[in-house]
């Protein structure tokens, strides 16, 4: 059985979270079971933040430091854009070019196909030109 990410909907950074709880405990990712997830797939918890700390520090480099910040409420507002975008439109590599959205809830299934087809396509094309 494949290692299955699953973002949920709505990200979340708890203070003192899974790694805290983890090391309090004893525990390793290894000695954590998976969880099934809505879409069908398996949750894996991995006790470690990096993951959202990764994703806290691309959004700050790529949106919030990009934009002028002189309000809570206009920060309060780039980072509901942000993570909207993020959960609902920009393709990840690790989900095969679908969103975490479309990974949670099962809805796509077609893109890694479509992306297939589409790659052999633009190769062909290339070919096409570069032999003419």
């Amino acid at each position: 059985m494949g290692i299955l990410h699953v973002a949920p909907p709505v990200l979340r950074a708890p203070a003192q979270g899974q790694e805290h709880f983890a090391i309090k405990r004893g525990l390793t990712a290894k000695s954590r079971e998976p969880t099934q997830a809505r879409g069908g797939g398996y949750i894996f918890f991995i006790d470690r933040n990096s993951m959202i700390e990764s994703f806290w520090k691309a959004m700050k480099h790529n949106w919030c430091f990009l934009h002028s910040i002189d309000r809570s409420t206009t920060l309060r507002k780039l980072v509901e854009f942000y993570v909207k975008e993020y959960n609902q439109v920009l393709p990840h590599s690790a989900f095969q070019g679908q969103t975490p959205d479309e990974m949670y809830f099962g809805t796509g299934e077609h893109i890694p196909d479509q992306l297939e087809e589409a790659a052999d396509l633009a190769r062909e094309a290339r070919i096409k030109a570069h032999r003419s």
